[in-house]
C-alpha cells in the first residue's frame, strides 16, 4: 500500500505503536449508570463535531456504569476511532472519557505523536472501511484494527508533519 518511503520511515501494525481499546454501553434500564458527569462518546458525537477534537458529549455515565460495561475511561489525547456504520471517522479526546461499542479507539504510544496518529488513521479509512464486514452494518474488528500497518516516521518528523496539518485543520475551522 505505501510506494517508496524514506529510508528513515518504518512501517508498524498499529497494535505495535497503539493500545487498541473498545467501548461498550452501561444497561440503559439502570439509571445509577447514567448522568454521572463521566463523557461517554457515542459515534454521533464524532460525526457531530466541527473541529477535530472532543472534549464533551452528549451522554455521561457514572462511575457504577463505567464498571459495569466493558468500557475504559481513555486517557486525554487518545484517538476516538468510530468502526461500526462509519468506520474511520476520528478526533483526539482533550479530556478523559469513554465510549460506547462503535469504537476501536487507540492510545498512542510514547513513539508516536498523537495528532500524527489521528491524520494517519484518517488517511487509513477507506482501507478500514473495505475491511469492514457485518449483516446489518459495517463494522471491523479490534484484530483487523490492530494488524493495519502505517508509515512511520521519526518522531520529530510526526511532529512536523501533524503540527502542519492540524494548523491547516484550525485554519480551515475557523474560516
Amino acid at each position: 500500500r505505501f510506494e517508496s518511503l524514506p529510508h528513515d520511515w518504518k512501517i508498524s501494525e498499529i497494535a505495535s505503536i497503539a493500545e487498541v481499546v473498545g467501548g461498550s454501553t452501561p444497561s440503559t434500564s439502570n439509571k445509577k449508570y447514567w448522568d454521572g458527569g463521566i463523557p461517554w462518546a457515542t459515534p454521533t458525537d464524532i460525526t457531530a463535531l466541527s473541529g477535530n477534537t472532543i472534549s464533551e458529549t452528549e451522554d455521561t455515565i457514572t462511575k457504577k456504569g463505567l464498571e459495569s460495561a466493558s468500557t475504559h475511561l481513555l486517557p486525554p489525547k487518545s484517538v476516538l476511532m468510530t468502526s461500526r456504520a462509519t468506520i474511520g471517522e476520528c478526533a483526539v479526546n482533550s479530556i478523559k472519557m469513554a465510549t460506547n461499542q462503535g469504537f476501536k479507539n487507540l492510545v498512542p504510544s510514547d513513539e508516536i505523536e498523537h495528532w500524527y496518529l489521528y491524520y494517519r488513521m484518517l488517511d487509513t479509512a477507506g482501507f478500514l472501511n473495505s475491511l469492514g464486514s457485518g449483516s446489518t452494518f459495517d463494522e471491523i474488528s479490534k484484530t483487523d484494527v490492530q494488524s493495519v500497518d502505517i508509515p512511520v516516521p521519526p518522531l520529530s518528523e510526526q511532529r512536523k508533519i501533524a503540527t502542519v496539518l492540524h494548523t491547516v485543520d484550525q485554519a480551515i475551522q475557523k474560516t
